[in-house]
């Protein structure tokens, strides 16, 4: 859960800041999956999931 509140910061600052492009990098791997899959996330960090994909 850290890891996802620390992604959608940093994407929330990058966009603030003016950035149209933001290349994630971390060690939890299955964070990255989920924001790289097409489909619907039905875990119990969904909600953050996907404000992150919405920026």
């Amino acid at each position: 859960m850290a890891e996802v509140r620390a992604c959608l910061q940093a994407v929330t600052l990058a966009e603030e800041m003016g950035f149209q492009d933001v290349c994630i990098e971390g060690g939890v791997l299955t964070i990255i999956h989920k924001l790289r899959a097409a489909d619907e996330d039905r875990s119990c960090i969904s909600s953050l999931i996907k404000e992150i994909k919405e920026k």
